[in-house]
């Protein structure tokens, strides 16, 4: 109750000052529609990350540098028949085709498997481990130290053909291992 009447009172202010001479009129303002995302869209790059990975949060690097997020982090409606739902323990990132994919925080490869065609690395980040899922290739090997940025793989096509990393994040505790969510940690587009 207290919060409306301090939002009313703000915007009666807002409104009596637009009816003085030379006032603007005073319109509340809602958000713009946002324009689609595209693979070509470029991701944020530019951070001065902190010293521990759990300081990220929100701040880390993306796996790739042009993308967009087209499967998210949960459980949700299959995009096609909505009665089905997905729990998806990542995300997928739709990028363009033989796009690097990069580390997004400095660590250690802890695994690189092969299933298939596919690779998928694994790197731990002190408590934390990040997982780049459906790459075509990988150029990093167990036990090797990794930089932020610095390329392991490049991305693959999913079954609709068209080139997407599957990222996620994972904490470590004494049961085993909680997925979090990538968004969350991500640096958000500008």
């Amino acid at each position: 109750m207290r919060i409306t009447i301090v939002l009313l009172c703000l915007l009666f202010s807002c409104c009596s000052q637009a009816q003085q001479p030379g006032a603007e009129a005073c319109y509340p303002t809602f958000p713009q529609k946002k324009t689609p995302r595209k693979a070509e869209d470029p991701t944020p790059t530019d951070l001065i990350p902190a010293i521990s990975f759990e300081g990220n949060k929100g701040k880390l690097n993306w796996p790739v540098a042009n993308g967009y997020i087209c499967d998210h982090f949960g459980t949700h409606p299959h995009p096609l028949p909505p009665h089905f739902l997905v729990d998806n323990d990542d995300i997928d990132i739709r990028t363009i085709p033989d796009a690097q994919v990069r580390a997004v925080f400095e660590g250690e490869v802890s695994s690189v498997i092969v299933v298939g065609d596919e690779k998928i690395v694994l790197i731990r980040h002190g408590g934390y481990f990040t997982v780049y899922n459906n790459l075509s290739s990988a150029s990093v090997s167990k036990g090797q130290h990794v930089t932020s940025l610095q390329p392991i793989g490049v991305a693959h096509n999913n079954d609709e053909g068209e080139p997407t990393v599957q990222f996620g994040i994972w904490k470590s505790d004494t049961g085993g291992a909680v997925a979090e969510n990538p968004e969350s940690w991500l640096a958000r587009v500008r």
